[in-house]
């Protein structure tokens, strides 16, 4: 993704959704490196099914879509972008343990196209949050 990372200019804005651990009422360790760096814009609503995989939801953005529950932030340089890559990395190294790919998707509210991170594991359909809402499970 390194390549859509260097895209970010002054000029261009970009947006991140968030639906899980990021979320400002969780605690992930990463919240602290993006300070200054994202700016909250409100609540969004993503087209995807999360997953509840114990401690953090799972994204999938195929299949039947429901609506999901997260926080829209506006990047203000391209930092973040390379730390949550990082953060949300598959590993190559360990391909029996998943991790997240970032996608460039339209979110149903507000209308705006937006980054979110991708499950790239295995679900089961008993894991689907019927809430949407990872807060609210």
């Amino acid at each position: 993704m390194s390549d859509n990372v260097s895209k970010l200019t002054p000029a261009t804005r970009q947006y991140i959704a968030f639906y899980g651990t990021l979320m400002q009422e969780q605690h992930a360790y990463i919240r602290k490196h993006l300070e200054g760096k994202l700016i909250y814009l409100g609540k969004c609503l993503i087209p995807a099914n999360i997953y509840d995989m114990g401690r953090y939801p799972a994204l999938k953005l195929d299949g039947v879509r429901n609506i999901v529950h997260g926080e829209l932030y506006e990047i203000r340089d391209p930092e973040p972008l390379r730390l949550l890559d990082e953060y949300e990395s598959f590993d190559s190294h360990d391909p029996e343990s998943p991790g997240f790919t970032r996608r460039l998707i339209q979110l149903v509210s507000p209308q705006q196209t937006a980054w979110a991170y991708e499950y790239n594991g295995p679900v089961k359909p008993e894991q689907l949050i019927a809430s949407e809402d990872w807060l609210s499970q």
